[in-house]
């Protein structure tokens, strides 16, 4: 039984962690923002630049240039949405949260067919072993 806890907490362990994703992602002010360069760096992705309103401009809002997160080359000149957070901006994906989410639900499925096989082939407690089968502590 101790397999089955331990894939139980793997998959929240999973699920738990797309969740986290999902929120940590979601946090900020949604809006676009106009991407006006990116610097090519070696082994990380590309540092991008641009500029998005922080507000209403006639209510004291102003325009904000600062890096954004998950833009890149093909980004230059266009708008893409984002979230904000004072001088930093970043684009969500969907992707981990998924892949994280699909591992869990993997992880319980595997762990589901695992346990009704092996409650297959265990016989119940207190019933004798089959002809021929000798049980713990018996000769055959």
């Amino acid at each position: 039984m101790s397999g089955a806890i331990l894939v139980a907490v793997v998959s929240l362990g999973f699920i738990g962690a797309a969740l986290a994703v999902v929120a940590y992602e979601e946090r900020g002010v949604a809006t676009t923002a106009k991407v006006a360069s990116c610097e090519t760096r070696s082994k990380l992705p590309p540092l991008c630049r641009g500029t998005w309103m922080d507000g209403d401009l006639l209510a004291g809002g102003r325009v904000v240039f600062g890096t954004i997160d998950g833009a890149n080359r093909d980004d230059i000149g266009g708008e893409i949405a984002v979230r904000t957070d004072g001088d930093t901006a970043w684009t969500t994906t969907n992707r981990i949260p998924y892949l994280l989410g699909g591992l869990g639900v993997a992880a319980a499925v595997f762990g589901a067919v695992a346990i009704a096989r092996n409650a297959r082939r265990r016989p119940p407690a207190g019933t004798l072993s089959p002809p021929g089968h000798a049980s713990i502590g018996t000769k055959a």
